[in-house]
């Protein structure tokens, strides 16, 4: 019961119970409990989430906090959970999970973990807080982000923007699934940055026309909040990728390769990123209305150029539309990878299928993943035996034509 126990504890991090759904995808003879080899197949899933230097085992440092659920594991007690420890070479998942060389014409990122992280918090911009929705103002709060720079990488990295998210009431930066999402790109070649933004309990300033379309269209109570926080949300993210293009020469990065990443909440916002125009989610206020504006590098783009969705949607987009009659879906939106569970009841899959009819509709190119039997935020999910993180990997890398290394 060793893989279980290290499955369950990855979810029980996030917050989530996943051992019913775990077995239901692993049980692969339907037997109600898991073979040696169905373990085999858990640790596989499960190793890369932990196993951040890509040496196939996992290290106390590696582990964390998981490590007083996962130190059984530890046959000999050296602090670390060797692939024998784990299974032998049936749980090492190492090579599985390494994308083959190839030649492109963008920046060269490396097929497995190549450098060490630097893990900084800064500020990118201030955000205004009110007592209600269109209360009085209460004051400013800072924006923060944590920059992951791939140390020694070659200048021209490519970049991307990781949304968490929280259903726009709560949630962190600092959230495993991010975590872990950032590090990968990261030791790979990229800047990432994972942003936090204002949500719900803070009553940021939505402009009059979005406020009376939620008040006239929306259900009262829970739902409005949502959307009103939707537009903050949008409003800060559109900030963040302005703040990485001012900075772009800092952190040497090349701005025609970015990419915008989100689960949840932070999907809908990595979308709104990647399909909305420039003006959007920044012009709609004026300095006047909301003098934090002022701190968000106005003069800088906000471009995107690829779009990881997990179990988002388009309410953001699609609300804007609403509200001036102009659709944001067209051809010069970037390219999306859609990961959605079939059972979703948070996010109903529906949410998926519209977005991937809008880009059938446009001729965006676009990858489509539909989870068989999964509910809502399923990180731990393979799609043909790859992890997410590589199954992001694959798709930039397509659509971006980035080169990878030996």
């Amino acid at each position: 019961m060793a893989a279980m126990g290290l499955a369950y504890t990855t979810q029980e991090a996030a917050g989530v119970d996943r051992k019913t759904e775990l077995l239901k995808r692993f049980d692969a003879d339907g037997d109600g409990q898991l073979s040696d080899s169905e373990k085999a197949e858990v640790k596989k899933a499960m190793l890369p989430r932990l196993d951040k230097n890509g040496d196939g085992n996992i290290s106390q440092q590696e582990a964390g906090k998981l490590w007083s659920r996962l130190s059984k594991l530890d046959k000999n007690g050296d602090n670390v959970i060797s692939k024998q420890e784990l299974g032998g070479e049936a749980g090492d998942p190492g090579d599985d999970d390494e994308a083959d060389e190839r030649p492109g014409t963008g920046p060269e990122v490396q097929p497995r973990p190549a450098y060490s992280v630097k893990v900084t918090e800064l500020v990118y911009g201030q955000g205004q807080t009110h007592s209600s929705w269109g209360g009085p103002v209460t004051g400013t709060i800072d924006l923060k982000l944590d920059i992951y720079e791939p140390v020694d990488a070659p200048p021209g990295r490519p970049a991307m923007v990781i949304v968490h998210g929280g259903g726009f009431k709560g949630g962190s930066k600092t959230a495993d699934a991010y975590e872990n999402f950032a590090h990968y790109f990261a030791e790979r070649g990229w800047v990432a940055i994972s942003i936090d933004y204002r949500v719900i309990r803070d009553y940021g300033t939505v402009p009059t026309e979005w406020a009376d379309y939620v008040a006239n269209n929306i259900p009262p109570g829970k739902k409005q909040d949502q959307y009103h926080a939707m537009y903050t949300a949008a409003r800060d993210a559109k900030a963040a990728v302005r703040w990485l293009s001012a900075h772009a020469d800092t952190y040497q990065v090349d701005l025609d390769y970015v990419t915008a990443a989100g689960g949840s909440a932070g999907a809908f916002t990595a979308i709104m990123l990647g399909v909305t125009d420039q003006e959007d989610f920044r012009d709609e206020l004026t300095v006047t209305q909301d003098p934090t504006l002022a701190s968000t590098h106005l003069d800088q783009p906000a471009e995107i150029h690829t779009i990881i969705d997990h179990w988002g949607g388009s309410a953001q987009v699609d609300t804007l539309g609403a509200i001036d009659g102009i659709s944001r879906f067209d051809a010069s939106d970037a390219p999306v990878s859609i990961v959605h569970g079939t059972k979703d009841p948070a996010v109903p899959i529906a949410a998926g299928e519209k977005v991937r009819d809008e880009y059938i509709k446009t001729g965006v190119p676009y990858a489509y993943y539909p989870l068989q039997g999964e509910g809502h935020g399923p990180w731990e999910a393979t799609v043909d035996g790859k992890s997410l993180e590589r199954l992001a990997f694959d798709f930039i890398v397509e659509q971006q034509d980035l080169a990878v290394g030996p």
